[in-house]
């Protein structure tokens, strides 16, 4: 009997401690859900953080599995100023003979309806007088700017109008840029208001009466960008050099690329680039004359030069170029030269150079 109860007493235990082991059992189970929600839920809140992560700092570099990547953030401000001294600017001394230097020239206007047919302005309407090889670019709120080489100063100039008619004088300085001697200025538009301009700047000073007699083996083709057309911040490196060479234009074409026409004496050297920063020697063009200006006139491109007074030669490509035809006639009191033409609200606006001993 009483062996019957030592073993009831067994059963009972043992039921015992199997109900309190699956009581222990489910309650870690469910310690153990808790904790994986807990471990979920600061996942989520890890994955939150990552998603507002600042963006990288402009030229820093983000790193995945597959890939590396650069982000680029365009400057907030752009501010030539900032960034060094403007290229110095004092009165320079010009040969007291006339004709063959910027402060015996002086800047012209002519109007054309259609690009092809131009007339001259009243030739004792001076535009700006002790000034040479202009350039007209009309920014992209309407600002008209004529940039020039001004004899005074033997350097840039610059003049600006609401209207294209009545212009006034403004500073325009290359900033970061310790040269004196910017000559030869063209402006194209590449893109977001911000504006490139193309210069000469001679390594030698050239003699006294001859600022085209120049020394070096090559003359060199810089480059300044702008957002105001007058504030002008240096780019690092050369755009184009060679032989001899003056007065860049420069264009782009519809598919990208770059083409810069320079002057060669009476001939004109045209470059290439893919980026407008980096020219290739194309082909030398001596049948239209020198001092050239490139634009585009009813879906063709137009090359005006110094030839016969002014003239012009017509391509479809940039490439393959026209024989020239006259703009303007020459002139029986000197040299007009140098020609700048842009569409306007009315039309085509130039601008030019002219020299000689008489302005009437």
């Amino acid at each position: 009997m009483t062996d019957q109860k030592t073993r009831s007493i067994v059963i009972v235990a043992i039921i015992f401690l199997i109900v309190l082991f699956g009581c222990l059992q489910q309650a870690g189970n469910e310690i153990s859900k808790e904790k994986a929600k807990e471990k979920s839920g600061e996942k989520d809140k890890v994955n939150e953080n990552e998603d507002m992560t600042p963006l990288p700092e402009i030229g820093s570099q983000t790193e995945t599995e597959s890939q590396t990547t650069t982000e680029t953030k365009p400057p907030t401000e752009f501010n030539p100023k900032s960034f060094g001294n403007p290229n110095p600017r004092s009165v320079q001394p010009h040969p007291e003979q006339c004709c063959n230097h910027p402060y015996y020239h002086y800047i012209v206007s002519a109007g054309s309806d259609n690009g092809l047919n131009w007339q001259e302005d009243s030739i004792d309407t001076v535009i700006r007088d002790h000034a040479s090889v202009p350039d007209y670019a009309i920014l992209d709120d309407g600002t008209h700017m004529l940039y020039f080489v001004d004899g005074v100063y033997d350097t840039l100039g610059c003049m600006e109008s609401k209207d294209g008619k009545t212009f006034v004088e403004v500073e325009c300085r290359i900033y970061n840029f310790t040269k004196e001697k910017v000559w030869d200025p063209n402006v194209v538009s590449i893109g977001n208001s911000t504006y490139r301009l193309f210069f000469f700047s001679p390594e030698f000073e050239p003699g006294m009466g001859q600022p085209n007699g120049f020394d070096q083996p090559k003359n060199r083709i810089f480059s300044a960008i702008s957002k105001n057309g007058k504030d002008w911040l240096m780019e690092s490196g050369v755009r184009y050099e060679d032989i001899s060479i003056t007065d860049p234009s420069v264009i782009k074409r519809t598919d990208g690329t770059w083409y810069m026409f320079v002057s060669h004496g009476n001939t004109i050297i045209q470059a290439e680039s893919s980026d407008g920063l980096t020219f290739k020697r194309l082909q030398e063009i001596n049948t239209i004359g020198g001092v050239p200006d490139v634009t585009q006139i009813n879906g063709k491109y137009y090359l005006f030069t110094c030839a016969n007074g002014i003239s012009y030669s017509i391509s479809d490509n940039l490439v393959d170029w026209s024989k020239l035809k006259n703009a303007i006639k020459p002139w029986g009191g000197g040299v007009i030269c140098d020609p700048t033409v842009e569409k306007t609200n009315e039309g085509y606006m130039m601008f030019l150079k002219r020299m000689g001993m008489n302005k009437q």
